[in-house]
């Protein structure tokens, strides 16, 4: 992660954080709850994992400041200070670690403790969502412009992995490397891809069936993996394509030759991304409009 200035795509935020909380008219409550918990937990277990969370020191007041501006009725106000942090110095890590993980915790116990409806975290937690998404081109991308690399798997649960199988050998013929992720639980499979070093991440998913655990699954990988492109493929996807994309997915594909023309497309963004960030990483911090 960077230290310094940057940009906060505020369109990504907006489209974000408004998807991840109009997942209530696709979705059960239930799966909307395991959700929010999925973002609050993920959040929670990077800070934890830090040797030493005094170099992110979380400030009691203002975390609660910014719950509050985080479950209020102004979106902007939670944006407000996150970019003033950063003009003020503040380092990606400071804010990732600092001031969203530990808000993400603060709701979570607020929600416990009946501080705050569901309704309430529902929406801060999708704010959350669309701040770390805005703020995805801060975190650095593994690209090697020599090798075309990416990781496939199946959402866990899947009985069949055949057809993610076959299509790693179809795109290996294509001179991709494809990194085969099979056999994981959604946790072992969200931690071998958060350590993984491929750019792109494609998922499979068979049946309409899934599709709650498809998009838990991109929820957690755009926590733990915020700059992996996400590209997903399966017969029913289309069907869902705007619902997917409301929760992170960069791409969608029916088809094999759909899947194929999407990696080149998403490959094509992340060597521009390589390049834009070198030629822009002393740029003062502005927004994306």
């Amino acid at each position: 992660m960077d230290d310094g200035e940057s940009t906060f795509d505020l369109n990504g935020f907006e489209r974000m954080s408004r998807g991840f909380a109009s997942l209530h008219g696709c979705l059960p409550e239930s799966a909307l709850n395991v959700l929010a918990r999925e973002v609050i937990a993920r959040l929670a277990a990077q800070r934890g994992a830090l040797r030493d969370e005094a170099a992110h020191p979380a400030d009691p007041a203002l975390i609660d400041t910014f719950c509050d501006a985080l479950i209020g009725n102004a979106p902007n106000a939670a944006i407000d200070r996150i970019t003033a942090l950063r003009s003020n110095g503040a380092t990606i890590d400071q804010v990732y670690l600092g001031v969203l993980a530990p808000a993400a915790r603060r709701l979570g116990t607020w929600w416990d403790e009946s501080r705050a409806s569901f309704a309430e975290v529902t929406i801060g937690v999708a704010r959350i969502y669309g701040i770390m998404y805005a703020l995805r081109a801060e975190f650095p991308l593994p690209v090697d412009f020599e090798r075309r690399r990416a990781a496939f798997a199946s959402v866990p649960g899947e009985d069949h992995t055949l057809g993610v199988s076959m299509a790693a050998d179809l795109f290996r013929k294509e001179g991709w490397e494809i990194d085969l992720k099979l056999g994981h639980d959604h946790d072992g499979l969200v931690q071998a891809l958060a350590i993984g070093d491929s750019p792109i991440i494609g998922l499979s998913a068979g049946r309409e069936e899934a599709l709650p655990g498809l998009i838990r699954l991109i929820v957690a990988l755009r926590v733990s993996n915020p700059r992996a492109y996400i590209l997903v493929a399966g017969r029913y996807v289309a069907a869902h394509a705007d619902t997917l994309a409301l929760t992170g997915a960069d791409a969608a594909a029916s088809e094999v030759p759909e899947a194929l023309a999407a990696m080149d497309l998403l490959w094509e963004r992340a060597m521009a991304d390589i390049v834009t960030r070198a030629a822009a990483a002393d740029e003062p911090l502005r927004r994306k409009t």
